[in-house]
């Protein structure tokens, strides 16, 4: 299954969905973003995981604060080897950030 646009998705904790789900069906699941020249985080959780924290800053530009994404979406994060069966996604804002960046699953 392929979820992929040419919109950036930004959840933050203002929205009533701050844990976004997407359920899967497969052995893969690829999360793709772009990068910003400063602090930008989002953070996963597959099935009954702990959330990792995904780094979305582009560390070889000089931090500006704010802007542009300056690295096209790339896979910043994935989870392979998986079994063939129903996989959940969670995708949320993490600790004392203000918002969550999705720009495509695969």
């Amino acid at each position: 299954m392929l979820i992929y646009s040419c919109f950036t998705y930004l959840v933050t904790h203002c929205h009533l969905l701050t844990k976004l789900p997407f359920i899967s069906l497969g052995t893969a699941i690829y999360f793709l973003s772009p990068l910003w020249p400063y602090n930008v985080t989002t953070a996963v959780s597959l099935d009954s995981s702990s959330p990792s924290l995904i780094d979305l800053v582009d560390h070889s530009t000089p931090s500006t604060g704010q802007g542009s994404e300056t690295v096209p979406s790339r896979v910043v994060w994935s989870a392979a080897g998986l079994s063939n069966t129903q996989h959940t996604l969670r995708i949320s804002v993490g600790s004392g950030e203000r918002y969550a960046i999705v720009d495509g699953l695969v």
